[in-house]
């Protein structure tokens, strides 16, 4: 969705490392205005992330501390950056964490609810805060970060499987609900890709064997550009690794 007068602002979820980080260096070099968050950036680290991207080519770059899993952090962020002119023209929600990779029976209650809490409210908090508080006729690509264990559940995967088959689900709901308005959503299962949550899922795994962030992350761009034109299917589910 490429504006040559007014610049892309792209809001992204989870962009310290990984999938999150790869899209937003990608959309700084197309010159889009950026405001990305992370749960925990290290000292000093999200200052120097704003200036990088701004030396890229960002129109602008907000780095801001912000638990997805906590619905007061994410109305701040949105209340803050709406106010600020920096209504999205993209939203990705990229921010998950794996949870244990063990038999449902051997999950401990607290670590189901903190990957619900982030994985699956994380998404909902986004959706409520910016859906309630942005124009339906100004066009919005919504992009859901999900995996093949959202549509097919695997041993070992459960509590992940189960948030990415809720955030599926989420983004279906959604784009019925939307279907009238200028926004589209799309969900989005990137594949194997080579980042840090890859290596803890599968830590046997050569990692060369995946494709590398950046390599998906441009894939993604890609695709959101073709929803954004009408060539994808508003409300789609796509596997990404058929871009690259």
């Amino acid at each position: 969705m490429r504006h040559d007068h007014h610049p892309e602002t792209v809001w992204i979820t989870g962009a310290r490392q990984g999938l999150g980080a790869a899209l937003a260096d990608i959309w700084a070099a197309r010159g889009a205005r950026l405001v990305v968050c992370s749960r925990r950036w290290e000292d000093g680290e999200a200052v120097r992330r704003a200036a990088q991207w701004r030396a890229a080519g960002a129109a602008d770059a907000q780095v801001a501390t912000v638990d997805v899993g906590v619905a007061g952090q994410v109305e701040d962020w949105a209340v803050q950056n709406l106010a600020a002119g920096l209504a999205p023209t993209v939203v990705i929600h990229n921010a998950a964490i794996l949870g244990p990779r063990a038999p449902l029976t051997e999950v401990s209650v607290a670590d189901w609810e903190e990957i619900f809490r982030v994985n699956v409210h994380g998404a909902f908090f986004l959706l409520r805060a910016l859906a309630s508080r942005c124009d339906r006729q100004q066009p919005i690509a919504w992009g859901w970060l999900i995996s093949s264990v959202a549509r097919q559940g695997r041993a070992g995967w459960g509590p992940y499987a189960a948030t990415k088959a809720a955030l599926l689900n989420l983004h279906q709901t959604f784009s019925a609900e939307i279907a009238d308005s200028a926004w589209r959503s799309i969900a989005l299962n990137p594949g194997g890709t080579r980042t840090a949550m890859r290596r803890a899922a599968v830590p046997d795994e050569d990692p060369l064997t995946v494709p590398a962030a950046a390599d998906v992350a441009d894939a993604i761009v890609r695709i959101l550009d073709d929803l954004a034109d009408g060539r994808i299917e508003h409300g789609s589910d796509v596997d990404v690794r058929n871009w690259l």
